[in-house]
């Protein structure tokens, strides 16, 4: 008498299934990481171009001046800069001259605004021989750009600093990033002496036009770079990234949009010496 042979059926064990899917996991955690920290990675480098790009564009908008000033809105031989309300000089024939752009941030150090420098000659001034002289020889007037304004004159822009982040303090090497605001203030000014453009700025929030132009503050801090060290605010799901130190250096005494730079990681701008 034959005998049936049995069919044998292939399959995989409990085991074995147990161990497909826990490396499969595996697998797709490390796989998630390694995005999750490649998209937070690009949006720092995104924070850092949009900041570089914003100040950028106020040295174009010094140098390219748009007269937005109301016809209605006074600017004499009285030191008057009196805007929006005033007398009815044409735009373009009253005494006063946008000189440049005014720059600072809000106190916690995630948003930056410009906004235009309107000047005019003080009626006892006297001609002087170089930019910054001269310059002390007149009234300026800005605005709070923090303050929404419905005074077209004064072009306000602003610019949230993308994905959440801040400016922060240098830190000291191997330190963690300081989260403490750091706030600065910008006054970009096209001589009206020569004609060139310089850079004021002080690494706080300044307190007047004249604090900017103070020879004190000249001599010691707009004779050095001003950087401003970008610290991202992203937590996520898996992880939370730790930022490179990294910022945007605008050079000493910058005349032009070329001066605003995004410097390697490997210079340490972020750094304290």
């Amino acid at each position: 008498m034959m005998m049936k042979q049995g069919i044998g059926r292939a399959g995989f064990t409990i085991i074995e299934l147990m161990l497909f899917f826990a490396v499969s996991s595996v697998l797709t955690i490390i796989m998630l990481v390694g995005l999750d920290t490649a998209l937070s990675q690009q949006k720092y480098k995104d924070s850092l171009t949009s900041l570089q790009t914003f100040i950028q564009m106020q040295y174009t908008n010094t140098a390219n001046v748009e007269n937005t000033r109301a016809d209605a809105a006074a600017c004499n031989s009285a030191d008057a800069i009196n805007l929006p309300a005033g007398d009815n000089a044409p735009r373009g024939m009253s005494e006063c001259v946008v000189i440049g752009r005014y720059i600072s941030t809000n106190t916690e150090a995630t948003r930056v605004y410009a906004a235009n420098v309107i000047a005019i000659k003080q009626s006892n001034a006297v001609s002087q021989k170089n930019d910054l002289d001269e310059l002390k020889q007149y009234t300026f007037k800005s605005v709070d750009p923090g303050v929404t304004s419905t005074d077209d004159a004064f072009r306000v822009s602003r610019e949230d600093i993308n994905w959440s982040a801040g400016l922060v303090p240098s830190s000291q090497p191997g330190a963690a990033v300081s989260s403490d605001p750091a706030p600065f203030t910008m006054l970009i000014i096209r001589s009206p002496l020569s004609g060139s453009v310089t850079t004021y700025h002080l690494p706080k929030q300044a307190a007047s036009f004249d604090e900017l132009l103070a020879p004190s503050s000249v001599n010691t801090t707009t004779a050095q770079p001003l950087v401003l060290c970008v610290r991202p605010n992203v937590r996520n799901s898996l992880h939370i990234v730790e930022p490179a130190r990294m910022g945007v250096r605008i050079n000493a005494f910058a005349t032009n949009q070329s001066a605003v730079e995004i410097p390697s990681e490997g210079e340490h701008v972020c750094d304290k010496s």
